[in-house]
């Protein structure tokens, strides 16, 4: 792939401290509920930390090892935006002919959220990610809130938008208001049953 994944050594480090601070925090939480008996709070919030690793895990089984690392790494590159990445069951991008070449482009327009993120935003940002199938196709939505540089993140999408439609990808803009962006990027044909 032609764009590698921008991380070094300290933020791989700084990763690796969030996700031991999550757990410590998951930790404390459920032995908090344990010395007050809230055995049912327990066991509703052990079912959200199964939910989570398990879609921690349809990311880490996308077939794609940069795009999946890219998506857990996301927060660290870009921490001033609440990232949530949902992937509700297992999809291999390679069954539905998802090439590198379109990968790369989605990587592409992910890491513009980032980069064009407007200094003058009051809110935190987010930038939700949910990715499904849709009878033989994969849909990949993106649902951004906050402000951007919109006079170079256009620039950037309308060359990317271009060139996702020459690899088969239909991007499609749902909502486009001045502080929120929701666009679905239809792809790929199902090849393997």
């Amino acid at each position: 792939m032609d764009n590698p994944i921008l991380i070094n050594a300290d933020q791989i480090l700084k990763m690796v401290n969030l996700r031991r601070h999550d757990w410590l925090n998951h930790i404390q939480v459920l032995l908090g509920q344990h010395s007050m008996q809230n055995y049912e709070e327990i066991r509703a919030y052990l079912n959200q930390l199964v939910d989570q690793l398990q879609n921690e895990n349809h990311i880490a089984r996308l077939g794609n090892s940069v795009f999946s690392l890219d998506l857990l790494t996301y927060p660290v590159r870009y921490p001033e935006i609440q990232f949530e990445v949902v992937i509700p069951e297992v999809i291999q991008l390679h069954e539905y002919g998802i090439t590198d070449e379109m990968i790369g482009l989605i990587r592409n327009f992910l890491n513009c959220f980032g980069e064009f993120l407007s200094p003058e935003s009051a809110e935190s940002p987010s930038l939700l990610l949910t990715m499904g199938k849709i009878k033989d196709q994969v849909c990949i939505t993106l649902d951004f809130v906050g402000h951007l540089r919109w006079e170079l993140m256009e620039e950037s999408w309308g060359k990317i938008k271009t060139n996702l439609e020459v690899q088969g990808v239909k991007p499609i803009e749902k909502v486009k208001r001045e502080n929120e962006w929701v666009v679905d990027l239809i792809m790929g044909v199902r090849t393997c049953l």
